[in-house]
């Protein structure tokens, strides 16, 4: 975690440090990833640096949270009310996807350093792993037991079940994504459109004769 002298500085300052560290993250990973590099693209001294954090590693996974937690207020902004006061999770679930495609275009720093890091953050994979699960797990079970209470999935399965079928898919997504950066935009979303198809045919609550 940042020391309080990280906390001190102006905000300005804090992002450019930020922004340079995204850049680096970015594009290599978290042992091939230069704290030199990054300290003369700010232009400060390297023992700087741990004045704010313990060591690289400490570093590392304060910016991985942040590009998360840009992520993810993007995409509370950006999913419409009307979505969701509709209640039902399917066409939640697709314009979550929607979303999410527009994001790794408008955050590409952010986005390639979260799937790298979930890839090959070599000593730091478990915890990088963990933050983003832990925040991707509390949209699905919110999403599922809203669902659940009003009747729009079936009730027959349990919740343990669901979600993990849905955030299994989500991640599976998001990694079709990195894995596709060239892909045609109208393919994209008809492969997303099929997959909610599956989902709700077989997740739909129906009522029993």
């Amino acid at each position: 975690m940042p020391s309080d002298t990280w906390w001190n500085l102006e905000l300005p300052k804090r992002q450019f440090i930020i922004d340079a560290c995204l850049t680096e993250f970015a594009a290599h990973n978290i042992e091939s990833a230069s704290l030199s590099t990054i300290v003369k693209e700010i232009g400060i001294a390297k023992g700087s640096m741990y004045q704010y954090f313990t060591d690289k590693e400490d570093l590392y996974l304060y910016i991985l949270k942040y590009a998360h937690d840009q992520l993810v207020t993007q995409l509370r902004n950006r999913m419409p009310i009307a979505v969701f006061a509709q209640g039902d999770m399917f066409s939640i679930l697709r314009q979550y996807l929607y979303v999410m495609l527009d994001l790794q275009k408008l955050y590409p720093r952010e986005y390639t350093f979260i799937q790298r890091a979930i890839r090959d953050s070599g000593s730091q994979l478990t915890a990088a792993k963990a933050i983003g699960t832990q925040m991707q797990a509390t949209f699905v079970e919110d999403l599922i037991q809203t669902a659940i209470a009003n009747r729009s999935i079936r009730d027959d399965i349990a919740s343990e079940v669901l979600e993990f079928l849905v955030h299994t898919i989500i991640s599976a997504t998001s990694e079709y994504l990195y894995d596709h950066p060239a892909a045609d935009f109208t393919q994209v979303i008809h492969f997303f459109d099929q997959l909610v198809i599956l989902l709700d045919q077989g997740m739909r609550y129906r009522i029993r004769k």
